[in-house]
């Protein structure tokens, strides 16, 4: 397998991974996320979300920040949840911490569905506070 860069799982990458990709000169992506606050499973990230979310981000971004191989953060992937509640407040809340500790790396979000991630990356542009430079899609299958 001959790979130049890597996207993490939906946590943050171990810190021998980081280290590794340093020395190898490879690319990382690092995802934080693949839920906010609507569940997928009974038990999972969601139930910790709001109480979480902020320090979780800000010690990923603390962790990482100085590796050469970061390319940047991913806010989520896959998220089920970017487009409700109130507009961009999600967004500007997991992207705060790299604005005020790094303002080097790019945060990035990926979804399954065009709908769901460009009505955040629009509200989020549009909020001063936010710092969401990159989207990707995954084609729907229907």
């Amino acid at each position: 397998m001959v790979i130049n860069s890597i996207r993490t799982s939906h946590n943050p990458p171990a810190v021998e991974l980081m280290e590794l990709a340093d020395e190898m000169g490879l690319i990382i992506l690092s995802v934080g996320f693949d839920m906010w606050e609507l569940s997928k499973t009974e038990y999972d990230y969601a139930c910790f979300f709001t109480e979480w979310h902020e320090r979780d981000v800000a010690a990923l971004v603390r962790r990482d920040r100085n590796h050469p191989s970061l390319m940047g953060w991913s806010i989520g992937n896959e998220i089920c949840d970017t487009h409700v509640s109130e507009p961009g407040v999600i967004t500007v809340c997991l992207t705060s911490p790299s604005l005020s500790m790094n303002s080097i790396h790019a945060m990035f979000s990926g979804s399954d569905g065009e709908k769901r991630l460009s009505a955040s990356f629009r509200v989020s542009n549009a909020i001063p506070n936010a710092d969401l430079r990159v989207m990707g899609f995954r084609a729907d299958s229907g």
